[in-house]
């Protein structure tokens, strides 16, 4: 019964931890507040923020202008990305 047990919680931790791994989280900041975000990688996240000051990011990620990865876009590498004016995210598509 232990056994059964123990093999159970090493599948559910194998399953959870390959879950987390294809997920980074990012931080975002907007003139309200800021706040992690949890992106899937290789898949394209809408964001819909029009006023980003800040991203900070773990891996290197698209941010498009517009939702569904439409719009104008830039590749930022790892790091926290700063401006001083807003700038609008729709979304994010990390690698």
């Amino acid at each position: 019964m232990y056994a059964v047990k123990s093999l159970q919680f090493l599948i559910l931790s194998l399953v959870t931890s390959t879950a987390l791994a294809k997920t980074i989280t990012v931080g975002i900041g907007t003139s309200e507040a800021s706040r992690p975000l949890h992106v899937p990688l290789g898949e394209c996240t809408d964001v819909d923020e029009e006023e980003v000051f800040t991203l900070d990011l773990k891996q290197p990620c698209r941010a498009f202008t517009g939702v569904m990865c439409t719009g104008r876009t830039i590749l930022l590498n790892p790091g926290e990305h700063t401006s001083e004016t807003p700038v609008p995210v729709g979304s994010l598509l990390c690698e």
